[in-house]
């Protein structure tokens, strides 16, 4: 998907991402805090994926297992 299909009135300056786009969710603190632990440990390598739906927090350790629902920030069962 390109970003002008989304957006197809926004200047193209605007549009040219280098690497990523991020959609902001608003998450209750806690919720931001194990989204943001979870993210940690995918950057080391820990997990394969985490993400937020529905302020729900879900994580995939393998390709393929299937996504696990977490609820606090103690994630050292991964």
């Amino acid at each position: 998907m390109k970003m002008s299909s989304v957006f197809p009135r926004c200047p193209v300056s605007i549009l040219e991402f280098k690497d990523s786009m991020f959609i902001n969710v608003n998450l209750t603190g806690i919720r931001r805090f194990v989204l943001g632990q979870a993210n940690k440990m995918q950057r080391h390598g820990l997990l394969l994926s985490c993400w937020s739906l529905d302020s729900k927090i879900f994580v995939k350790t393998s390709p393929e297992g299937a996504p696990t629902r977490i609820f606090s920030e103690n994630l050292k069962n991964f």
